[in-house]
């Protein structure tokens, strides 16, 4: 498993945890990294750079990421998510305002995985199509990035 992918399940497990608690970020960071170190051998990794990058922007920017979530969510309110969706929603919004040089694709492609991974049946293409509208909104130009016609080079 990359890097980068070991530290989005990390900062998704956080922003997971924060659903059932009122605690503030270090204190969730401590009980997930306690809860963690008992886990697989590559344990939580909350403390590497980009999980830790990602966690700051959903911490300052808790409120603009709510107002993302609700603005691209048709049909839905944040509320009668599930929690696991609801977290890699936010987690994903945080990367995506974190860190400006991840292609949008890839960071779709990612927290796809990681909805069809911790989510229900439905989880993935549920937030593909969320996010997809998100970097729409936020005028992400690789959003929708045009398919080359069959037979074409």
């Amino acid at each position: 498993m990359g890097k980068r992918r070991i530290s989005r399940e990390a900062a998704l497990q956080v922003a997971y945890a924060r659903e059932f608690t009122e605690a503030d970020l270090p204190q969730t960071l401590t009980l997930v990294g306690q809860l963690g170190s008992h886990g697989d051998e590559e344990g939580l990794r909350v403390a590497d750079d980009y999980a830790s990058a990602i966690l700051a922007a959903m911490d300052e920017r808790e409120s603009e990421i709510e107002d993302i979530l609700v603005d691209a969510l048709t049909g839905w309110t944040l509320d009668r998510l599930g929690a696991p969706d609801r977290a890699v929603l936010r987690v994903a919004v945080g990367e995506l305002l974190a860190m400006p040089d991840v292609p949008v694709r890839v960071l779709i492609n990612e927290y796809i995985e990681l909805a069809r991974r911790f989510g229900d049946t439905n989880s993935a293409r549920f937030v593909n199509g969320v996010l997809d509208r998100v970097c729409q909104n936020l005028g992400r130009k690789d959003a929708k990035t045009p398919r080359k016609p069959a037979g074409r080079s």
